[in-house]
């Protein structure tokens, strides 16, 4: 392997070159020598400077301050990408898994990171919640297909991915002798 990480490879033709070059719509493929995700059970291991640009470049604004000591008791999980190029924070809220912050460096944005990240924290965590503006459509949009149910409470929009495991053998009868299934949170 003689690319570096960060090393990114378009093909497409030369009618579309500048399109692909110059904006976020793909419009050929593209080939990555994809970064690694690392998991940490709290923030103290991490470069918490690099992660905190990562935040603000992404929300456009600054952390609060002291951002990672105001969570360090609710941390369930930090994921990162190996050059800080995308992370993801999930807390305790009041025992449920909350995606505090998730965030996609524009600069990689289109690359699958945040794909790759999203599958990795369903795998790790079936059941989730998690928060939008009800004014970032983009973010929307995307979290719309992932959610198995949302609230809406302005200024938000809240986001639920739950695994329902089903009661009983799949014959659609949970064994509590009304011939119903039943599914359980």
């Amino acid at each position: 392997n003689l690319l570096p990480r960060s090393s990114t490879v378009s093909i497409t033709s030369a009618k579309l070159v500048a399109k692909e070059l110059l904006t976020h719509s793909l419009s050929g493929t593209l080939i990555t020598n994809q970064e690694r995700f690392f998991r940490h059970d709290g923030a103290q291991d991490l470069d918490q400077e690099r992660l905190l640009r990562l935040l603000e470049q992404s929300f456009g604004a600054p952390m609060i301050p002291n951002f990672f000591e105001s969570i360090q008791n609710n941390i369930l999980a930090v994921y990162r990408s190996e050059l800080y190029h995308a992370c993801a924070i999930i807390t305790n809220q009041a025992g449920i898994p909350y995606l505090s912050k998730f965030a996609v460096s524009q600069s990689v944005q289109m690359e699958g990171l945040g794909r790759r990240m999203w599958q990795q924290i369903q795998s790790d965590f079936p059941s989730l919640i998690w928060r939008s503006r009800k004014s970032n459509v983009r973010l929307r949009a995307d979290a719309l297909h992932r959610c198995t149910c949302i609230v809406v409470s302005p200024p938000y929009v809240l986001l639920f991915a739950i695994s329902l495991p089903v009661i009983g053998d799949g014959d659609g009868d949970d064994g509590d002798g009304d011939g119903a299934g039943a599914a359980r949170v």
